[in-house]
């Protein structure tokens, strides 16, 4: 199973549990489960954690490979992403301005469900759905199960595909 990561898990692991200044581990990890075809992410990640001005931007240039990164833009992808789309302003759930920004093109996490869906990967993600605020935002995990999108936390992925030294599991 091959996994996308959240722009979330790169933004709180540089500022809170994974900081590059005490835990470079981490980042050599992610770059290991990436070379072994376990872990990616998509273009509109990249472009969120663009946004910034800090290191963990310097270290996506400098040390990712360029193939860490899919092109979400092909035609299945496409096709999941208008299923999401559908669903959400079909869902009487949420209200029209969280819509809008779930629908917005340049947010990632609708193209990250629907990437998942469209090449039957997971996603790593900080969020949760055990206690669903539909008054702030669309949750991934709630969104990705419109699609059977299965969702995992970081520490739990960690736990199956590493040791408590950052090195990959045999």
């Amino acid at each position: 199973m091959a996994y996308l990561l959240d722009t979330n898990i790169f933004l709180q692991s540089k500022n809170l549990e994974y900081r590059f200044s005490f835990c470079n581990d981490f980042w050599q990890l992610l770059i290991d489960l990436h070379n072994a075809g376990i872990i990616f992410s998509i273009s509109s990640v990249r472009n969120e954690i663009f946004r910034g001005n800090d290191y963990l931007v310097e270290w996506v240039k400098t040390q990712l490979p360029s193939s860490f990164f899919l092109n979400e833009h092909d035609q299945e992808t496409l096709n999941r992403y208008g299923d999401l789309i559908n669903w959400v302003n079909n869902s009487g759930l949420y209200n029209p301005n969280i819509i809008k920004v779930f629908a917005n093109h340049e947010h990632a996490d609708t193209w990250l469900i629907a990437y998942a869906a469209a090449h039957q990967m997971s996603i790593i993600t900080h969020e949760t759905i055990k206690r669903p605020n539909r008054n702030t935002k669309v949750q991934i995990p709630e969104a990705a199960q419109v699609l059977n999108v299965p969702c995992v936390s970081l520490y739990d992925f960690l736990e199956q595909n590493a040791c408590g030294t950052f090195q990959m599991k045999p």
